[in-house]
């Protein structure tokens, strides 16, 4: 079955985080990873448009090498899938991302904010239509 809602995948190893991202985009369709190979997967399987990854990925939740590995398999599998960094403290690997034309947002989910950024990656967004009030 298709939906006719936008598809996003988040790929963040923290399972709360997941299940909070997921309440919190219920308006689209919604799919998580929690590594790079589910995230892969995810990836052939629903082909989402925008891709919101966290850097801090297993077996290297606390460095970045695992996220910008993830990051370039996207880039060379998918080339057309927007993706958006979501990092905490990994302020240079995020720069490193977004250098390569990609954005970046702060691990401290506000999740109005990434509405916003997701919307402007190209997926519809009803707090865009509720901006003005």
């Amino acid at each position: 079955m298709t939906s006719d809602r936008d598809q996003l995948l988040f790929v963040e190893d923290d399972a709360g985080l997941r299940r909070q991202l997921r309440w919190s985009f219920s308006d689209h369709d919604v799919v998580t990873a929690s590594d790079r190979a589910s995230a892969l997967s995810c990836l052939e399987s629903k082909q989402p448009q925008v891709v919101v990854l966290d850097l801090g990925l297993p077996p290297d939740p606390e460095g970045a090498t695992e996220g910008l590995a993830t990051l370039e398999a996207i880039r060379a599998g998918w080339p057309r899938i927007k993706v958006i960094i979501m990092t905490g403290t990994r302020i240079g690997p995020a720069l490193r991302a977004v250098a390569s034309g990609r954005t970046t947002t702060a691990k401290a989910v506000d999740v109005e904010i990434l509405k916003i950024i997701i919307g402007r990656a190209g997926i519809c967004s009803d707090s865009r239509k509720n901006s003005g009030t």
